[in-house]
C-alpha cells in the first residue's frame, strides 16, 4: 500500500472520529439546555442550545467531509 492511500485512511477516520465527537457534544449540550429550561434558566438554556447548534453544524461538516472523501470527492478545492 503506497503513503496516499495511508493518509487518506487516515485523514477518513479523523473526519469521522471529528465528526462523532461534534455530535456527542451538541447531544451533552441539549440536555444541558433542556434541564436548564425546565428549571427556569432560560439565559443558561438557550446559551447551551446555542452551542448545540453550533457543534452540530461542525458535525454535519466532517461528516459530510468523510463522506466525500470515501467516495473520492476532493473538498478542499
Amino acid at each position: 500500500m503506497d503513503n496516499n492511500k495511508i493518509l487518506d485512511k487516515q485523514k477518513l477516520k479523523q473526519n469521522h472520529t471529528t465528526a462523532a465527537d461534534h455530535y456527542k457534544k451538541a447531544a451533552e449540550h441539549h440536555l444541558e439546555a433542556a434541564k436548564n429550561h425546565e428549571a427556569g434558566n432560560h439565559e443558561k438554556g438557550n446559551s447551551h442550545a446555542y452551542m448545540a447548534h453550533g457543534h452540530s453544524k461542525q458535525a454535519k461538516i466532517h461528516g459530510s467531509d468523510a463522506c466525500c472523501h470515501s467516495a473520492g470527492i476532493d473538498t478542499k478545492k
